[in-house]
């Protein structure tokens, strides 16, 4: 039976072996994911090959493309390092039953890029769906999208699918943001995807522009630089009915501007004017300045860095678009706005917060929570109508799962019905709130013979919103409108939706609602949102308004209606005045007799057909007063010609003064009765009967103009020529005057004060003809006055002219010319001093030396002798012999010993002439430098040493100084260590005076006592050496400051009778015959520029000590033989020496004489010190028993290795291979089953063991059981 299994076993194998050698059954065939796009079999050629693209991990191969029995390569091998997409040639080897993959190619060829995600612009706002954008190719494998957004997620594909192997360059693709510039990108799991992200640095901004090589599978990103000049509006839409009372325009910019803001207004947005008096970054418009038509605004400001010759700038736009409520020449009064905006209830797109119930909504429609779907005859207002319906009507396919419903409509857009828009209100995108609402509608059926079915919104008015309502006026009706639906769905044909607004009255007594106004249109499916707007001129004001949305459109299919800012508004008409000579909201009058003219365009009046305009003035308490009607000019105007003047702005008071009060003009329109204006109106104007906005039939003009008149400004100078100073006498003439004065009366006079004293008064203003100039002749004016010659004080004469206007026999205007004019009259000027006053010379100085009488650099000017503070102008140089010495000759040599003296007085020409003053001056020998010699040495006791030794020819001189700080010393000490430094004086003049100049020599002499050196500015360690080893000590300086020229000597003692080495370093040989007189200790000094060497009890020691020397080790005997389990008899020398014990070079935690080996043995004795090794072996025979007795227990040979500490893990086997016992300490003769009949006792005879060692080695041989 043995032998038969065998050959089955064997005829076996041999059927493997055939398999692998041949394939009986035709080709094979191999499974992978080629090129990483899912698993498939493949049909190997008769070369058993197949050529395909590489997708990573191992193949299956097989007869047949069958997955059952196949064969699994999980590694095959690799030939040229492919990767995911490289062509390769898959082979396998039916003989050596191996798999081999050999690259063939660079990969797959990638002939185009694509680029998706949420930071590529082509994402689908409406569908949020994303779609995948084309790449721009450039060279060398590279291409780059531009335009990409920072902080949101994307990937790049080679293949406009998810494919695996569309994906492949962006899974081997990295980051090279070294190419980076202004921008870091880098790869980020999201779940378990990974995507890619850009982030900008500071100072960059959008747009991106992203790369990607497919050579080198690397890509990068290129930020804007940020150049921030952005002109915003805080509202840059609305309708003429709910225009905003202010409206702020705002740039933000950074340092790459400067100066001042430029602003321009446009209606056309091509020919702006510059909006003057505006030059800050902000431009706040309020009231009557607020557009009411499509106005652009633009702001510049010049480039900080310009380089070009014409200046180069930054500019910025914004529209603000006005709807025409009421149509050009009307004004709206808004009844009611309906938003659908509330931004505590609607706070997100998506679920809870999305949705809110309509308090108004008309009968007939159910509302829905969020986020079930809104189906036929329901309605709801939404933030967002792609949420709110989806599959099949009816149904909830996702319940409440938020989740779900978002996978559905994004993932499938034939699966949604409503698409993706915003509200008109506040049209904004983005995924933050706040949110804008609108009314969604899912239309049901609508009955064409029905007038109530389709209706969307109903309201009636209310007699608080129809209290102002009168014949003439206009209503306008208006609402924006939308389609829900999607744009297509396949098979699915969507009609346009037909809507309707009517504006209804129900006049008293009737029952019925006549429709009065209406607008039919329809609403496309790709239409943005669409204004509807519908008007009535009221006829008729006795009863009932209603206004109606209504939808006659198609029933089912995409009947869905969006309705957003539902709006009433009363019209009237709507005037502007205007200056008729100027572009301006204000003007300043010159004069109270100039005029000006003011018109109003021809507008529409609406329902006032034969319009009479007049013009009124406003004063300071807000009271009209009328001022002329406003005729036709058989043109575009009514124009009230030259009917405002200056005057008009004086007011008289009770005090009889004379007061300017600013005006504002305004037209009022009004209906002619019997083709004149009304008198009532007029005066109910006057009165207050009529106010802005009171009566649709009484307009006032939605702005006003400023008119004012302000007191001038005058200003007084000397006529040019007339002398700011004149010398005093009898005929004497005062410089004259000229007074520039802009009067805006007529009638004026003149003071003129001299030091603030009156001088002449109620002179008339006779100003030169044409001109606003008078030239006052102060002398002559005075002469003619009083008869006498004006002569002032001498001094500095302050002169003011005080100007007085009158009007109508009163002061309007006074004021003091600006401007006041200084003239110093002066008897005889005062002659110029010398310097040094006091003393008999100016100039009493060394002469300066090496220089040439002819240099230039050795003139002295005569000028600077004058005393400082003088007035060194109009000064007159003479000789001794009287002749004017020329200003440029006026010097002397410094470098000539001289003593002499000039003449100088002041020059009348610049005031009145001085005496004369003589200035004497001296250059003298100049003093030798003294020469000296520096001390430096020890300190010495002694006695002090005169610095004067120091000084060579100290004798020659008249005086000699040595100060230090603010002492003058004569002696140093030295003894006491220091440095100290002199000014060293010296002259050979004699001392005079305590300004005079000793023509002085100095220098400097430098004293230093220097201290010794002691053993802290010394650093050096005591240390240990080995016998018979060289040791280098080391020595370095110590000192508080660096130190220049240092020495260091080593000696032998205290004493410096022998001296070992100079330097930082000293060779040491320990217990060496030729070095043996090298002491224990040395000694080390230092000295220095700045100190002097050691003095023996303050030299550094340093202590050598010898370190252990290495053992003389032995183990004996060389060899021992003992039975496992004993220990063998060795003895170690020295016995208390110190080692680590190897046995069979494995270091153990035990003593040789106590080891126990287990088997044959070296034991190897190693001490390892500072100063080197010794090592000692020595080597056991270890006997194992062959025989034991488990059959008689007398505590002898019972057992088999057992209790060796550590125990023997042993197994036993009888000679035919079968093992009987298996355990962890040996054997004791047990066996596990029984032998021979016997459950407990191997049967005496050998057998064979198999011991494992503790060392990890194994132990084999054989073992008798004998029983006795």
């Amino acid at each position: 039976m043995k032998k038969f299994t065998n050959l089955i076993s064997i005829f076996a194998m041999m059927l493997v072996l055939l398999g692998a050698s041949s394939n009986a059954f035709g080709a094979y065939y191999m499974k992978h994911p080629w090129g990483g796009n899912g698993w498939e079999w493949k049909q190997l050629d008769g070369n058993n090959k197949v050529t395909a693209a590489y997708g990573g991990g191992g193949v299956n191969v097989h007869t047949s493309a069958n997955d059952n029995g196949a064969q699994w390569f999980g590694s095959p091998t690799l030939v040229g390092s492919p990767t995911k997409g490289t062509q390769c040639v898959f082979e396998y080897n039916p003989s050596s039953n191996t798999v081999t993959i050999t690259a063939v190619g660079g990969g797959t060829t990638i002939s185009s890029l694509y680029i998706i995600g949420d930071a590529v612009k082509g994402w689908n706002d409406a569908s949020k769906l994303p779609i995948f954008v084309a790449m721009t190719a450039g060279t060398s494998g590279e291409y780059y999208y531009d335009g990409l957004y920072a902080d949101r997620e994307f990937k790049f594909t080679s293949q406009n699918n998810w494919s695996d192997a569309s994906q492949t360059i962006f899974n081997d693709a990295s980051a090279d943001n070294t190419k980076s510039v202004g921008a870091t990108v880098s790869k980020v799991k999201n779940g378990n995807d990974t995507n890619a992200k850009v982030s900008l640095e500071e100072g960059y901004e959008e747009p991106i522009k992203f790369y990607v090589n497919t050579s080198t599978k690397k890509f990068w990103a290129v930020a804007t630089k940020g150049v921030n000049f952005d002109l915003t509006a805080s509202k840059t839409d609305y309708d003429t009915a709910s225009a905003p009372e202010e409206l702020t325009l705002k740039v933000t910019f950074d340092d790459t501007t400067t100066g001042d803001f430029m602003w321009y207004k446009s209606t056309d947005g091509t020919n702006f004017v510059q909006i003057a008096g505006v030059t800050g970054d902000t431009y706040t418009l309020t009231g009557n300045d607020v557009p009411l038509v499509d106005t652009y605004f633009k702001v510049k400001r010049a480039k900080a860095d310009n380089t070009t010759p014409a200046l180069e700038y930054l500019e910025d736009t914004v529209k603000i678009s006005v709807f025409q409520t009421c149509g050009e020449g009307t004004k709206g009064s808004n009844l009611f706005k309906i938003t659908f905006d509330d931004d505590s209830k609607l706070k997100t797109l998506l679920g809870a917060g999305s949705r809110m119930k309509y308090d108004a909504m008309v009968s007939g429609y159910t509302y829905v929570e969020a986020p079930y779907k809104i189906n036929d005859g329901q309605y709801a207002i939404v933030t967002e109508p792609l949420y709110c319906g989806y599959g099949k009507g009816g149904q909830e396919e996702c319940g409440t799962n938020i989740s779900c419903i978002e996978q559905r409509i994004k993932n499938d857009q034939n699966d949604r019905w409503f698409r993706g828009f915003r509200d008109h209100t506040q049209n904004k995108g983005g995924a933050n709130p706040p949110f804008g609402g609108m009314l969604l509608i899912n239309f049901g059926n609508i009955s064409a013979t029905n007038e109530e079915s389709g209706v969307a919104f109903s309201r009636i008015l209310t007699s608080d919103e129809t209290k102002d309502f009168s014949e003439g006026a206009t209503l306008t009706f208006s609402a924006y409108m939308a389609s829900a639906a999607v744009k297509e769905k396949p098979n699915v044909i969507f009609k346009p939706i037909n809507a309707e607004l009517k504006i209804q009255f129900k006049k008293t007594g009737s029952t019925t609602w006549e429709n009065v106004a209406n607008i039919k249109s329809q609403v496309d499916f790709d239409d943005n949102w669409k204004r509807f707007e519908t008007s009535w001129k009221i006829t008729d004001i006795e009863g009932e308004f209603r206004v109606v949305i209504k939808n006659n459109g198609s029933t089912g299919d995409g009947n869905d209606l969006l309705i957003d800012d539902i709006s009433l508004d009363l019209c009237s008409p709507t005037i502007s005045v205007e200056f008729s000579d100027i572009q301006a909201d204000s003007y300043t009058f010159t004069s109270v007799d100039e005029e000006i003219s003011v018109r109003v365009p021809k507008v529409n009046f609406g329902s006032i057909s034969d319009p009479c305009l007049m013009l009124f003035g406003i004063d300071k308490n807000g009271k009209y007063n009328f001022i002329a009607e406003m005729l036709d000019d058989n043109g575009n105007y009514y124009v009230a010609k030259n009917s405002v003047n200056g005057s008009m702005l004086i007011e008289i008071a009770d005090d009889g003064s004379r007061n300017i009060a600013p005006m504002q003009l305004q037209a009022v329109v009004s209906e002619k009765v019997g083709g004149t204006c009304n008198d009532d109106v007029m005066s109910g104007v006057q009165d207050g009967t009529y106010t802005p906005g009171a009566d649709p039939m009484v307009v006032f003009s939605s702005n006003t103009l400023s008119v004012d008149l302000t007191c001038q400004e005058s200003q007084l100078i000397l006529l040019e020529g007339e002398p700011t100073s004149i010398c005093y006498s009898e005929d004497m003439i005062f410089p004259e005057l000229k007074l520039t004065s802009n009067n805006i009366s007529s009638s004026v006079s003149l003071d003129i004060l001299v030091n603030d004293d009156v001088v002449l008064q109620g002179i008339p203003f006779v100003p030169e003809q044409g001109t606003n100039v008078m030239v006052l002749n102060v002398s002559e004016l005075y002469l003619q006055a009083t008869g006498n010659p004006y002569l002032p004080s001498q001094g500095v004469q302050k002169v003011t002219v005080k100007i007085t206007e009158s009007f109508a026999d009163g002061i309007l205007c006074e004021r003091i010319a600006e401007g006041e004019v200084s003239i110093k009259i002066v008897n005889h000027s005062d002659a110029p001093a010398g310097k040094r006053p006091g003393e008999h010379y100016s100039y009493n100085m060394c002469k300066t030396e090496g220089a040439d009488a002819e240099i230039d650099d050795d003139k002295f000017f005569f000028i600077d002798l004058i005393l400082e503070g003088e007035d060194k102008e109009g000064l007159v140089w003479l000789d001794k012999d009287g002749k004017i010495v020329p200003e440029e000759n006026a010097f002397f040599y410094a470098d000539l010993v001289q003593d002499d003296s000039i003449r100088v007085y002041r020059d009348p020409a610049a005031g009145c002439p001085s005496d004369t003053t003589t200035i004497y001056y001296r250059v003298k020998e100049i003093t030798r430098t003294p020469v000296v010699n520096n001390y430096l040495d020890c300190a010495i006791e002694g006695d002090p040493i005169a610095l004067s030794s120091r000084v060579e020819g100290a004798d020659t001189y008249k005086y000699l100084l040595f100060i230090n700080g603010t002492d003058t010393l004569t002696t140093f000490d030295p003894s006491v260590p220091g440095s100290k430094t002199y000014k060293v004086v010296a002259s050979y003049d004699e001392i005079e005076s305590a300004s005079n100049n000793y023509c002085e020599a100095t220098t400097e002499l430098t004293v230093k006592v220097k201290g010794n050196a002691t053993a802290a500015n010394i650093i050096a360690n005591d240390t240990l050496v080995c016998p018979n080893a060289e040791l280098v000590l080391l020595a370095k300086a110590d000192f508080a400051k660096e130190q220049t020229n240092v020495k260091l000597t080593w000696y032998s003692d205290t004493t410096y009778s022998r001296t070992l080495a100079y330097g930082e370093t000293f060779k040491y040989y320990a217990l060496d015959e030729a070095y043996k007189e090298n002491p224990d200790t040395v000694y080390v000094t230092i000295q220095s520029d700045d100190y002097c060497e050691n003095i023996p009890s303050e030299a550094k020691p340093v202590v050598i000590s010898q370190k252990e020397a290495v053992p003389s080790l032995a183990i004996s005997p060389a060899s021992a033989e003992v039975v496992i389990g004993a220990m063998p008899a060795f003895t170690v020398t020295p016995d208390d020496a110190k080692y680590d014990l190897y046995v069979n070079d494995v270091k153990v935690s035990a003593d040789a004489t106590t080891y126990k080996p287990y088997i044959n043995s070296e034991y190897k004795l190693v001490y390892e010190g500072e100063c080197g090794t010794a090592t000692a072996t020595a080597n056991v025979a270890v006997q194992w028993p062959t025989v034991f007795t488990p059959y008689v227990k007398d505590g002898r040979n019972d057992t088999f290795v057992q209790d060796m500490n550590p125990n023997f893990y042993t197994q036993i086997f009888t000679r035919f291979g079968t093992m009987i016992y298996e355990g962890p300490n040996g054997w004791n003769g047990s066996i596990n089953g029984s032998m021979n009949g016997s459950k407990e006792v191997a049967a005496p005879g050998v057998y064979y063991y198999v011991v494992q060692l503790p060392d990890g080695n194994v132990k084999k041989g054989t073992i008798e059981v004998f029983k006795y």
